[in-house]
C-alpha cells in the first residue's frame, strides 16, 4: 500500500504568539527567557513571535479568524513582521488592507 501524503495543515503565527502570551499567566513564567526554555527555542525567537502583539488589535482579529490555508500561509511572520515597524495602527492597517488586495488578486 503506498504511503499517504497528507496536506500540511499551516498554523497562523498569532496562534503561537497567543500561546506564550498564555504562558506568562503561569505564576513560574517571568520572563521570555523562561518561555524560552520551556519551549526549547531561544529567548530571541520568544521575542520575535511576541512581538507581533504589536500589530493593530483589527489585524489580529481578522488574521485569527482567517479558516483557509491560503490565507493563513500567506500571513506568515515573516510577511507581517514588516507591519511592526508603522507605529501608527490605522497606517498598519491601510498596509495590511493592501496585503490583503493582493492576496485576493492572486487566489
Amino acid at each position: 500500500m503506498p504511503p499517504v501524503n497528507l496536506p500540511r495543515i499551516y498554523e497562523s503565527p498569532l496562534m503561537e504568539t497567543r500561546r506564550y502570551e498564555n504562558l506568562f499567566k503561569d505564576p513560574l513564567v517571568k520572563t521570555q527567557s523562561d518561555i524560552a526554555r520551556e519551549m526549547g527555542i531561544t529567548r530571541a525567537r520568544v521575542s520575535q513571535i511576541t512581538a507581533l502583539l504589536k500589530l493593530a488589535s483589527e489585524i489580529q482579529r481578522e488574521i485569527l479568524t482567517f479558516q483557509d490555508q491560503e490565507s493563513i500561509r500567506f500571513f506568515s511572520e515573516r510577511r507581517l513582521r514588516p507591519l511592526l515597524n508603522i507605529k501608527k495602527p490605522s497606517i498598519q492597517i491601510q498596509e495590511f488592507n493592501k496585503m490583503k488586495e493582493h492576496l485576493l488578486k492572486n487566489k
